[in-house]
């Protein structure tokens, strides 16, 4: 094991001399100890560890353990990514309420609080019935579904109520 370290013991060690120009013995042993239980240690825990790269530019991980990124850039570039592509959904989602929203005040005009319509009717107007707001379960255990101030509920024969919240 030791001829494996060899040149690295030799290229960046230089002993201290003493005030008489003889060599402290004791002193080069010391260090020589030191310097090949780092060189050992080194070598034994980049070999055996597993090895984490960077999420972004996949270079190997230096330093704490639990890091994910190697740099300050790489970490920006992953968060303001993630920002966009999140951003991106709930502006679609949000397209997707506005829409319905749309067709259901259309469908209720602006005097009546509300209507009677049949599923096709909804269908054809390509309303998309899993996009809502939030929910209410009534005592009677009927589901009204919201999209900001207006209700739908279902019925059994394929009519939908439609209901303005005052």
């Amino acid at each position: 094991m030791l001829s494996c370290f060899k040149n690295q013991i030799n290229t960046g060690y230089k002993p201290k001399l003493t005030k008489n120009k003889t060599l402290n013995r004791l002193q080069i042993d010391i260090n020589v100890y030191n310097r090949l239980q780092r060189i050992v240690y080194i070598y034994t825990t980049q070999s055996n560890a597993v090895r984490k790269t960077c999420k972004i530019c996949k270079k190997i991980l230096r330093g704490r353990t639990d890091k994910i990124f190697c740099s300050v850039a790489c970490k920006n570039y992953y968060h303001t990514n993630l920002r966009k592509a999140s951003g991106k959904a709930a502006e679609q989602i949000n397209e997707y309420l506005k829409r319905n929203h749309g067709i259901l005040l259309e469908l209720i005009g602006k005097n009546k609080t509300q209507i009677k319509i049949y599923r096709t009717l909804l269908e054809q107007k390509k309303f998309r019935f899993k996009y809502h707001t939030h929910f209410h379960i009534n005592s009677n255990g009927k589901m009204y579904h919201y999209i900001y101030d207006i209700a739908w509920m279902e019925f059994s024969d394929d009519e939908i109520l439609i209901l303005r919240k005052r």
